[in-house]
């Protein structure tokens, strides 16, 4: 378990669209924030707000807040002094191959994977890998399946199969 000193950043925002939302988003993780959250208000004035919550390693904090005074035009904001404790994670990649009756797709898939004095202990396979793998069964073996399904069928394997490989059997 590793403790990194953070600052979290807790702003209010009511004059913007979502569209300006979004972009601040990737804006923000840009100028060098760890993670942005964004949560929808209703404000005193019964208007649309937000509440940005922006986890920015102190030595980033000025291009951040650079971008808040010019992107955003906010007029000030919270800092809260925090220790951000980060599990062990690892990105892994695994070989994927995908049968579809006498079909075959090779290709990999990239996994998030936690763990606990070595032990993992949990599996997310990154969404990016999920949206490809079912983009390529589509065009090339003519299979449309939901990335959800997709999704649950890999996570499963990746936990069972403990090789470099995984081998799904779609119906």
């Amino acid at each position: 378990m590793e403790k990194h000193r953070h600052n979290l950043l807790l702003l209010q925002v009511d004059d913007i669209s979502g569209e300006v939302v979004g972009e601040a988003v990737t804006a923000l993780m840009n100028a060098g924030a760890d993670n942005v959250q964004v949560i929808p208000t209703l404000t005193k004035k019964n208007r649309a707000g937000y509440v940005f919550l922006i986890d920015c390693p102190e030595a980033n904090i000025e291009k951040v807040n650079q971008y808040l005074q010019r992107e955003l035009s906010v007029g000030g904001y919270h800092i809260l002094a925090s220790t951000h404790v980060a599990q062990q994670s690892l990105l892994v990649r695994k070989k994927v191959e995908i049968q579809v009756g006498r079909q075959t797709l090779h290709s990999e898939c990239v996994a998030k994977v936690l763990s606990c004095e070595g032990c993992p202990y949990s599996v997310k396979l990154e969404r990016s890998s999920i949206i490809d793998l079912k983009s390529r069964l589509k065009s090339e073996l003519g299979v449309n399946i939901s990335a959800i399904r997709l999704e649950a069928i890999l996570g499963g394997l990746w936990q069972e199969q403990l090789e470099d490989k995984i081998t799904a059997r779609l119906l």
